[in-house]
């Protein structure tokens, strides 16, 4: 199963989601997740998203930005944003999908856009995806 994460510029929180994801769902399943962004820019990962993930004990790599387009919203059998705002603009890109969930659906949160802020939002952006990876695998595994 194909699993996308979704954020506003894929520079933090989507990768973080991604990498969390595919380490908790390797020890359970062959889900695998990768990640973009509504509005990705000319980016990499943040070095504060990879100091939080070492800290949760990955070894993450930098990666590119990548720009979300309709073509990667069909290629997938699930994709999760981290906002219902960014649910919005994915369902109105692709009307015809009924595969697109924010973490809200999952969790009852939106997870707020470390970008820009000092590294303990980063700190706490991750520990907060990393404690809802169960939630999210579940429901994830619940449409496959």
């Amino acid at each position: 199963m194909k699993v996308l994460f979704v954020c506003t510029g894929n520079t933090c929180r989507s990768p973080m989601a991604a990498a969390l994801f595919n380490a908790y769902a390797r020890k359970r399943g062959f889900y695998r997740a990768t990640s973009a962004g509504v509005f990705a820019q000319e980016g990499e990962t943040s070095e504060y998203a990879l100091e939080a993930l070492r800290r949760a004990g990955l070894r993450p790599k930098k990666k590119k930005a990548i720009q979300l387009d309709e073509a990667m919203l069909g290629s997938v059998d699930v994709t999760v944003t981290m906002t219902r705002t960014q649910q919005d603009v994915l369902r109105a890109m692709r009307p015809d999908l009924s595969n697109i969930y924010s973490i809200y659906d999952i969790a009852g949160e939106d997870i707020p856009d470390p970008y820009g802020e000092g590294k303990e939002e980063y700190f706490i952006c991750c520990y907060v995806l990393k404690e809802l990876m169960p939630q999210i695998y579940d429901f994830i595994k619940k449409r496959a």
